[in-house]
């Protein structure tokens, strides 16, 4: 008896020296086959290790992939990356689980394909994969390029690094990271619930671009079922710096080809009295795609309370327009936005029944409509462009009260210094 227990701790002791030794004496790019096999099993897609393997069995399965392809990183979805490393739980291995207490990937180059029906293009053989925990990933100076085939156009992010865990394959998940698009840095933070059998899960998505203090949020419920992914939730989109802050929320539905929001607020200004208005848009995301967009206000404050705003005029808010036409410019889709105001009070004097219909292209900014009833009696109706700041196109103005509406307009002081020659002009 004391034979055989000593046979099999000598055993057992042979048996962790070979494990400690094993790296030093196998030449794993011999089991290549079989370890691109296991990997393909736990990604769902075919994996293929192009450069050198390294395998340590203990005192903790550790291993690192050199030039690794996970799907068709080439031509269509999928991931390359320089090296992939990480470490395993040995307790988690001996019960048939895989768990990796870290798992790096070095200088990811990530592709995802949109087809011309709007749905994700999954590599092929792309499969549920098996069970897999991650403590702790890392994605190490990468890039993301998404092609759309709908319009033939890439999107590109580059340096995007990124830290965080996944529970199971379904979720939940955690990620902070950040990326740089355009050449400007964006922060991006993501964590979602475990997804179930429809495919669906709660979300939580933010972004921030620190150069403009521009921020978006997303929280609501995603579905990936059918590679078609669909988003319904609450979105705001907000720019705190700048002459005119401002913040948009509403809520969202929709999927890759077309975004409904309603509910929608548009809210101008920092003040105790911000501006406000209220309506829906849909939004064709792809990147020659379509932006329509309602608003509307019974009031609209411009003064902000002031006690000075007759004094001033209504010219204060000029800056505030040129601001408004500068965010406008840079919307990255053919716009169509339509507003309406049943009162806008500025220079201490309200207008009433303002209509406005734009149209918004290649930074250009045309006047479809533009119409108002403005202190003084008078009446402006307009159509036209602005491109750089320069306007063109022709204009209907007249007014009953011409004093009445230059002392609106520019202020007591300024209105006092014209010279009239009739009581009234057109």
């Amino acid at each position: 008896m004391q034979t055989t227990l000593l046979g099999l701790g000598l055993a057992l002791i042979a048996a962790i020296l070979a494990a400690f030794a094993a790296p030093f004496f196998i030449d794993w790019n011999e089991w290549r086959p079989q370890l691109e096999a296991q990997a393909s099993g736990l990604a769902g897609t075919r994996v293929t290790i192009s450069g050198n393997i390294d395998l340590t069995l203990l005192p903790t399965p550790a291993f690192v992939l050199r030039d690794v392809s996970l799907g068709d990183a080439e031509k269509g979805s999928g991931i390359r990356a320089n090296e992939m490393r990480g470490s395993l739980s040995l307790t988690a291995l001996l019960s048939g689980r895989v768990e990796a207490d870290e798992f790096v990937i070095s200088r990811p180059a990530i592709r995802l394909v949109i087809e011309k029906d709007g749905k994700l293009l999954l590599p092929a053989g792309a499969s549920a994969g098996q069970e897999i925990s991650v403590s702790a990933f890392v994605l190490e100076a990468g890039s993301l390029t998404i092609e759309d085939r709908r319009t033939n156009s890439l999107f590109l992010a580059d340096d995007f690094s990124a830290r965080g865990e996944l529970v199971s394959r379904e979720g939940p998940f955690r990620v902070d990271g950040g990326f740089r698009l355009n050449g400007m840095r964006w922060i991006l933070r993501a964590s979602s619930s475990r997804f179930g059998p429809d495919h669906a899960g709660k979300v939580r998505l933010a972004l921030e671009r620190p150069a403009d203090a521009t921020s978006f949020e997303a929280e609501g419920t995603l579905t990936l079922a059918n590679a078609a992914p669909r988003f319904e939730g609450r979105t705001i989109l907000a720019q705190r710096s700048g002459g005119l802050p401002w913040r948009i929320s509403a809520d969202a539905a929709g999927d890759a080809a077309e975004l409904r929001f309603g509910n929608l607020e548009l809210v101008l200004g920092q003040s105790e009295l911000p501006i406000t208005l209220s309506g829906e848009a849909k939004l064709n995301p792809r990147a020659s795609g379509a932006l329509e967009i309602s608003l509307a206000s019974k009031r609209i404050d411009l003064d902000l309370g002031s006690q000075k705003a007759a004094a001033n005029g209504a010219a204060h808010v000029l800056p505030w327009i040129g601001e408004a036409r500068a965010l406008l410019s840079a919307l990255p889709f053919p716009t169509q936005i339509a507003i309406s105001a049943d009162g806008i009070l500025a220079g201490g004097q309200l207008s009433r029944d303002v209509r406005a219909n734009l149209r918004v292209q290649s930074g250009a900014i045309a006047f479809e409509r533009l119409e108002a009833r403005l202190p003084g009696r008078a009446v402006i109706a307009l159509t036209g462009k602005t491109v750089k700041g320069d306007f063109s196109g022709p204009l209907s103005f007249e007014t009953e009260e011409p004093q009445l509406f230059a002392r609106w307009l520019l202020g007591e002081e300024r209105a006092a210094k014209l010279q009239w020659t009739s009581p009234s002009a057109s």
